[in-house]
């Protein structure tokens, strides 16, 4: 939560590639100190700052992905791509954790898995959005030509002049004492205000149904290893249906309909009964149906993590993303709370929860734009109108990029497509 609320600041001031690297290299190093402390206390405070390092691992990560390799036609299979790879860390932690049992065993090879990608990571470029909007001009135009040569394209001397006055404008108004952007901006137009928001409440519906889920796997009849190696797997279609989905219909309707979906099925587990009047055992419908409620939260996080970054503003997607993650983790927090009332109480009270907040949820998200085919937002006001031509209210606000050059994120696009 700590992480979502900093580290998003952060990577939109160093660039999410810094923070990338860094929050990388900081979780490995913890991760194997966790393995070896003894006190308790100091297990918690490690643990704490292992938590702050993998969201902001997760934040920059995600966008700098979506500004790096996506176009407007390719971000579904991008955040696919992406998405998928949660659900098979999932299912290979279940495996870990049935070979080794011992949580000693579990963190060191987790942290020592995570060393793989140190072949790689320093490959990974910064965001050419973040240097254009830093006035790095002749980092963006070396990236540029770069990526132009490997995907045999030429860039332009028009697209050159434009990437020169973009960020000669950026430095310009910045020497003019422009402000610095923060997540606060979001809340000064009434379009943005009001999708943030719903943002918010999306975010948490979703972490809250998925880690309630997620937790009650464990309880289900079966192995629960095995349970909660299913619980990644069931994940994985629901991702990779995502590139269609999402690329064909859109973003809004089909959260709206997963998230219908999940609150029904999870209301509907937490009320069928165990068994029959003759004594027949059918608990196994109420799992299918917990089955069904976790495909479709797997389905909300394949729109949400792609749907904040065209949300907001390049300024503030860092920042932006990392505001929703902490709703998130607000959501992961409460949803074992919510699981214990089963104990204490009725059963199906937590699926109940579960379910009505997933409805909420699906009512709300009929208040976002469509973000179909849509260039990622630069400007505040660009961000304000999104998913309609023309707004009807926006207070505007400075820093924006000129009007010669607007259609250089196009020219980027094209050119840097990796």
């Amino acid at each position: 939560m700590v992480g979502g609320l900093v580290c998003g600041h952060i990577a939109d001031v160093t660039g999410p590639r810094t923070t990338m690297i860094f929050t990388l290299y900081s979780s490995i190093i913890l991760g194997v100190m966790l393995y070896l402390v003894e006190s308790f206390t100091l297990f918690m405070f490690i643990r704490f700052i292992i938590g702050f390092m993998m969201q902001g691992l997760q934040i920059s990560v995600f966008v700098l992905a979506v500004e790096l390799c996506a176009t407007s036609k390719n971000r579904a299979l991008t955040a696919a791509i992406f998405e998928s790879h949660w659900a098979f860390g999932v299912m290979i932690l279940a495996a870990i954790a049935y070979i080794f049992q011992a949580w000693r065993n579990i963190q060191l090879t987790i942290s020592l898995l995570i060393l793989l990608s140190l072949t790689f990571v320093w490959f990974i470029p910064e965001s050419l959005r973040w240097l254009i909007n830093h006035q790095r001009f002749k980092e963006s135009l070396a990236y540029m030509k770069k990526a132009a040569k490997i995907n045999k394209v030429v860039i332009s001397s028009e697209t050159e002049a434009a990437l020169r006055q973009a960020c000669g404008e950026e430095k310009r108004d910045r020497m003019a004492g422009s402000r610095r952007y923060t997540l606060w901006h979001a809340f000064k137009t009434p379009n943005l205000r009001k999708h943030t928001l719903v943002m918010f409440y999306v975010w948490l519906a979703t972490s809250l149904g998925y880690y309630g889920l997620s937790l009650q796997a464990s309880k289900f009849t079966g192995n629960k290893y095995l349970n909660f190696f299913i619980n990644g797997a069931i994940e994985l279609p629901a991702y990779l249906l995502g590139i269609w989905i999402i690329g064909y219909i859109g973003r809004r309707i089909p959260l709206c309909v997963y998230f219908i979906i999940g609150g029904v099925a999870c209301i509907l587990a937490g009320t069928i009964p165990k068994q029959t009047t003759g004594g027949r055992d059918i608990s196994w419908i109420s799992t299918m149906l917990a089955w069904i409620g976790k495909f479709s939260t797997a389905g909300c996080w394949s729109v949400l993590f792609l749907y904040a970054s065209e949300i907001f503003p390049s300024s503030i997607r860092n920042a932006g993303t990392g505001a929703c993650t902490i709703w998130a983790r607000v959501g992961s927090f409460v949803a074992p709370q919510i699981n214990l009332i089963a104990k204490y109480s009725h059963h199906w009270i937590p699926f109940v929860v579960f379910g009505a907040v997933s409805l909420l949820g699906g009512l709300l998200a009929l208040l976002l734009p469509e973000t179909k085919n849509e260039s990622l937002p630069d400007t505040f006001e660009e961000a304000e109108n999104i998913g309609k031509r023309h707004g009807k209210h926006f207070e505007k606000i400075p820093h924006e990029i000129p009007g010669e050059v607007e259609n250089l994120a196009a020219d980027v696009e094209d050119a840097t497509r990796l």
